[in-house]
């Protein structure tokens, strides 16, 4: 038979044993998940691809608007709004104020070619990103991801032919 003082200690040293396996097993179950969870999402691809799509889908966009019917043609696109001039402008800021994109559409620029002719979503801040997509070791606010993107469209000529071309979509945005 034990002493009143030995089963004390016996309890003793049983208490703080599991105290510390249990703070043991705490950090370690905290330290697994800190470690898988990422709270910092990559949705570059996703919002590039609505982006895309939103040019040759969306009313606004770059696709063909029957004038009588008001009906849109997706993937029919005037070649007119892409020359260079008067006509360029007036296609970007009817793709900045037709295609939302967050407040003061600072996040993202892209650039649209077809047939030789370019015509800019975000033109100032397209022009400021560009020559950060060549620097390979850049990170920081600096870093700048860009994705391009080809697509087989239907162009109608100012007679009023189509003929098929491929435009190529070049989407940059700034690391945040």
């Amino acid at each position: 038979m034990q002493s009143k003082k030995a089963t004390v200690s016996f309890a003793t040293i049983r208490v703080v044993v599991s105290v510390v396996l249990t703070i043991i097993v705490l950090v370690s179950f905290y330290l697994l998940t800190a470690r898988y969870t990422t709270i910092d999402q990559d949705v570059f691809g996703i919002e590039s691809t609505i982006l895309v799509n939103s040019f040759f889908y969306a009313r606004g966009g770059l696709s063909y608007e029957d004038p009588i019917t008001n009906r849109i043609y997706p993937n029919i696109v005037e070649l007119q709004k892409f020359y260079p001039g008067d006509d360029a402008n007036k296609t970007q800021e009817q793709l900045l104020s037709s295609i939302y994109f967050g407040q003061g559409q600072r996040h993202i620029a892209a650039k649209i070619t077809i047939s030789g002719y370019s015509v800019y979503y975000n033109k100032p801040n397209y022009g400021a990103w560009e020559p950060l997509t060549t620097q390979t070791k850049a990170v920081g606010p600096s870093q700048v991801f860009s994705k391009n993107f080809t697509k087989d469209l239907l162009v109608k000529e100012s007679d009023g032919s189509l003929k098929q071309e491929t435009a190529t979509i070049t989407v940059l945005k700034q690391k945040t």
